[in-house]
């Protein structure tokens, strides 16, 4: 049998098993891309009943893929790809409430997630497009999540991340993560599975990223000292804009096991992300310290970040106050980059830069 048109097709899956158009309906049905470029995103409850009732032919001879043709009249076919419930192209719970809180479109006779009341439209976008996808996010996908992220700054939503090439992707999972989403390795390995990484550990504390803008920074118990040096020295840098800024510091016994929470500060500063005034900036972070009365004791170039276009100084751990800075110093502290004389920070400041500079 053969359609002849998508709408005789979607009324044939209606009537045959749940199923959502995941995206990219608005041409549909009048307008489909027909052929070999043109795919219709379908998850279906039960595939075999979809092959079923759309007549359809499997495209790949690989158990594993998803892609089939789709009948139509005059030598034509739709392209079709057909996830289904436990394929792992979503995590299972997401796959279940898409089909479970999904809305017919009357004037198009087919269906699609709902944004109300899980907001599952929005979630699986940014799902599809941080972890389906490596490469920059589309403009177009960029305006229609820009709109369907209006009203949801509460979650930890924030649209800035969307232009921020070097940061959509881990930024976008961040605000999953946050928002309980797991992350699943599909069936169908023609489909992309890129996680970014969020946690890291150093000498002194382990860091996750919770959020969009936000880390969690756990001590190690043989540094507990340090959260306290830490917290001080960003209450003290809160009105610079080369600090991260400092959330919260976190419950619990400080002394055995705790954290702090703050802001994030962007990606490792490289030579093909310095900022062009990076000058102005490496003598204004200097300033900073001097006027809060500190000595960071650590500037290194890893300890260096950028976030849009901003240099930011972290890992205040060994901070102290000025007059204080030959007290309690681990033999490796500030590296090379430390001032055979003793701690200069705009020295560390400016041999890290001559470091990245130079490769």
């Amino acid at each position: 049998m053969k359609f002849a048109n998508l709408s005789e097709a979607f009324d044939a899956l209606n009537a045959a098993v749940p199923y959502v158009v995941l995206r990219n309906w608005d041409n549909l049905p009048e307008s489909a891309q027909l052929g070999p470029h043109g795919d219709l995103d379908l998850l279906v409850e039960d595939r075999d009943k979809a092959v079923e009732a759309l007549h359809a032919t499997k495209c790949h001879p690989e158990p594993w893929r998803t892609q089939y043709e789709v009948p139509l009249t005059d030598g034509r076919y739709q392209l079709t790809d057909l996830r289904f419930v436990g394929d792992d192209y979503y995590p299972l719970e997401m796959e279940r409430m898409l089909l479970d809180t999904r809305e017919f479109l009357e004037d198009k006779g087919f269906f699609v997630p709902s944004d109300a009341p899980c907001e599952m439209l929005f979630t699986s976008l940014l799902y599809h497009v941080s972890i389906h996808k490596k490469w920059a996010i589309d403009k177009n996908y960029i305006r229609l999540l820009e709109e369907m992220g209006k009203g949801k700054e509460g979650t930890g939503w924030d649209a800035s991340v969307l232009h921020d090439k070097a940061d959509q992707h881990a930024g976008i999972q961040a605000y999953l993560r946050q928002n309980g989403i797991r992350f699943v390795k599909p069936l169908d390995r023609s489909v992309g599975f890129f996680i970014k990484k969020h946690r890291w550990s150093g000498v002194t504390a382990e860091v996750t990223r919770t959020g969009i803008d936000c880390v969690q920074k756990m001590f190690k118990p043989n540094h507990a000292e340090c959260i306290y040096r830490e917290t001080l020295a960003l209450f003290a840098l809160d009105d610079s804009t080369h600090a991260p800024e400092l959330v919260s510091v976190l419950s619990g016994d400080i002394d055995k096991h705790g954290g702090i929470r703050i802001g994030f500060a962007g990606q490792p500063l490289a030579d093909d992300n310095m900022p062009a005034d990076w000058e102005k900036q490496i003598k204004e972070i200097g300033d900073d310290l001097e006027a809060a009365g500190l000595v960071h004791r650590d500037i290194m170039p890893r300890n260096l970040m950028v976030k849009r276009d901003v240099i930011m100084l972290i890992d205040f751990g060994w901070c102290v106050p000025k007059g204080k800075e030959n007290e309690g110093i681990p033999p490796d502290l500030g590296g090379k980059w430390r001032c055979k004389d003793g701690f200069d920070d705009r020295y560390s400041l400016a041999k890290s830069i001559d470091t990245i500079l130079k490769g």
